[in-house]
């Protein structure tokens, strides 16, 4: 089963529309598990994915293509975060997919004192640091 966000794909993860692809006796099953776990989707939405999905596959790996000019951004400013993390002894957990970097903080942590923020988290108290201090 081949399972795709759109969200995710075109960065517009406010709309929760997605797709599954295989063989139908498994994705029978699946859109019963669909039906009774949301609600509705917007058609005009559906519709709309759909035309970006079927633009997508006629320019797959062409400069028009979406896609891969995401990729390509996406991939540009994960090095650049990693690096300027990097600077200041922060290690970066570099993603090979997604939008998100998770950040080593233990080195950091050890020179500099916010155990005084709020927050429950060790994470949470050094983003806390972080935005009053504007580091």
């Amino acid at each position: 089963i081949t399972i795709g966000s759109a969200g995710k794909s075109f960065a517009v993860t406010g709309h929760k529309i997605g797709f599954a692809y295989g063989p139908k006796h498994l994705i029978k099953p699946l859109k019963l598990l669909h039906e009774y776990s949301t609600s509705r989707c917007s058609t005009p939405l559906q519709e709309a994915i759909a035309i970006a999905y079927e633009h997508e596959y006629e320019h797959l790996n062409q400069p028009s293509s979406f896609l891969k000019q995401f990729a390509t951004s996406l991939q540009a400013k994960r090095d650049l975060i990693a690096n300027m993390l990097s600077e200041v002894q922060m290690n970066a957990v570099i993603p090979e997919g997604g939008y998100y970097v998770t950040v080593d903080i233990r080195k950091i942590a050890k020179r500099v004192n916010f155990t005084s923020e709020e927050g429950e988290t060790k994470d949470t108290k050094f983003v806390n640091w972080l935005s009053k201090t504007q580091v």
